[in-house]
């Protein structure tokens, strides 16, 4: 996308279940690697991680190995943004399930943070925030959630002034 959120370049990929996309890492050398999820049906639901390397055209070249794994990632984060796009106020709501360090930080598509939202440790909960850009310039922007300094959710959000 660029800076306005307009999509220049799409691509599908296919799979047996739904795919969850939990970070998009923009490498130094253009390349782009995601990260994430998948669930399979039917029951009982199986869940694998996932990581994605695809160069800047969003080409992928074939997995070299999958590796499983026998356990499933707790679901006890949630992470949402409204109004998205936005122009100056929105509301994030974040729920945590399992007390932990949470940070939250704002991002530019360069991948320099802009503001700390959240660095502290948060007891199990339902938060809200009400998010104020009034200093920032219109454009895309990542919001990310850490839980002991991994990346746990990212949302992208569009700013227009």
């Amino acid at each position: 996308t660029d800076s306005l959120g307009t999509v220049l370049n799409q691509k599908f990929y296919n799979g047996f279940g739904d795919l969850f996309i939990l970070s998009i890492l923009p490498l130094i050398n253009g390349d782009i690697l995601y990260t994430g999820y998948a669930e399979f049906q039917p029951f009982p639901v199986r869940e694998d991680v996932y990581a994605l390397r695809t160069d800047i055209l969003l080409n992928a070249p074939p997995p070299i190995s999958i590796i499983s794994q026998n356990y499933t990632l707790p679901k006890v984060f949630n992470l949402d943004f409204y109004p998205n796009p936005f122009n100056i106020n929105a509301l994030i709501k974040y729920k945590i399930s399992k007390t932990s360090h949470i940070k939250l930080s704002l991002y530019d598509l360069q991948g320099k943070e802009v503001k700390v939202l959240v660095n502290e440790y948060k007891n199990t909960g339902n938060y809200d925030l009400i998010f104020n850009a009034e200093n920032l310039s219109s454009g895309v922007y990542y919001l990310v959630m850490f839980s002991s300094e991994r990346i746990i959710l990212t949302r992208k959000i569009v700013l227009i002034k």
